[in-house]
């Protein structure tokens, strides 16, 4: 018995091998720059269905060497790879395998397929073709339904401290993929419809202390909020939205990143008098810190932006006043130099 085990084990690491091997011709092919966008996106296809029989170095390799065709210095690169017309069918084959894998009893094995599975999907969304096949595929659907928290993150932000809390990594790609899917109008409104689409997210920006996450998930929301197809039934679900965007602020003033997408998204959720109505003074308070010592202009303009929609409301229009904020909205109010919705 022992021996055929060792025989067994022989084969496997053979067969690992060798498919390594095949795993670095895939690679030239990726970098070729004689290779169409269909040869080296059929070679991501190649990687999902293979995945379990690469090492995890290999796949690495692969993914890299695909992500740096676009992720690059060259805008022209990467405008290329976006708008690219091309008859592959990887990110069919990849959402199919994530859809099997998500069935699957959420063991160490299927966590780490789903890890590299939605690794796969998360360059290929960048495509337009392919973002649009997969929201063909109704995929918002499985994204969102592997946005959901285990139990013991909740129950541990409820006990701990939240930076103590480890995410399992397949849910950062996934939250990227939601990201990717949203800038098609199909991906805004699959993710409104699905069943606790927008609970989920804010729930990240509840729960969550990792900056990623919390910038694009305020990213989405700042994105259905634009949609005015959605955004009375945005503020009917979540009337409280705005001060949990402006309250996680106050945590992640490090980074002015995730400060951008959350005022952002606060400007877009305060547009109407009803929505600015449910900020609390307290939060307003922080908007006036930006606006007097921002991080940079573009924070500034848009805590200004925000400070105008909540000065409709008389009540917080005299709180502004009494804080110091009046005077920097009358200065910079007509004057934002950020489109930025």
């Amino acid at each position: 018995m022992d021996l055929l085990i060792e025989e067994i084990n022989q084969l496997w690491s053979f067969v690992q091998r060798y498919v390594d091997e095949t795993a670095i011709d895939m690679i030239h092919v990726v970098k070729s720059g004689d290779r169409t966008a269909r040869d080296k996106m059929d070679r991501m296809d190649w990687l999902a269905r293979n995945a379990e029989f690469l090492s995890p170095d290999q796949i690495t390799k692969c993914l890299l060497a695909f992500k740096d065709q676009f992720n690059g210095q060259s805008l022209p690169a990467r405008n290329a790879y976006i708008t690219a017309k091309h008859t592959s069918n990887a990110v069919i084959t990849v959402v199919n395998l994530i859809d099997h894998a998500n069935k699957l009893n959420r063991d160490e094995e299927t966590i780490s397929r789903l890890a590299i599975l939605l690794s796969i999907l998360e360059p290929l969304l960048i495509n337009d073709m392919n973002l649009e096949k997969a929201l063909d595929m109704q995929t918002m659907g499985t994204l969102i339904g592997l946005l959901e928290l285990p139990s013991y993150i909740k129950n541990a932000n409820k006990q701990s401290d939240p930076d103590s809390v480890k995410l399992p990594i397949y849910i950062k790609y996934a939250i990227r993929c939601v990201t990717s899917c949203v800038r098609h109008p199909s991906g805004v409104e699959q993710l409104f419809v699905v069943n606790n689409g927008t609970t989920f997210i804010l729930q990240f920006i509840q729960l969550i202390r990792d900056e990623e996450i919390i910038a694009n998930s305020a990213k989405i929301i700042r994105i259905v909020l634009r949609e005015d197809k959605f955004y009375d039934q945005m503020i009917q679900r979540h009337s409280d939205l705005g001060n949990l965007l402006l309250e996680t602020c106050s945590l992640f003033q490090f980074s002015e990143v995730v400060l951008t997408e959350l005022i952002a998204a606060t400007r877009n959720f305060s547009r109407s008098t009803q929505a600015a109505s449910y900020v609390a003074q307290s939060n307003v308070s922080i908007l006036v810190s930006l606006s007097l010592n921002p991080p940079n202009e573009k924070i500034q303009n848009l805590a200004v932006d925000c400070l105008r929609n909540m000065q409709r409301i008389q009540e917080l229009e005299r709180h502004i006043k009494q804080v110091g904020g009046h005077e920097i909205v009358l200065l910079l109010g007509e004057k934002n130099k950020f489109a930025f919705k």
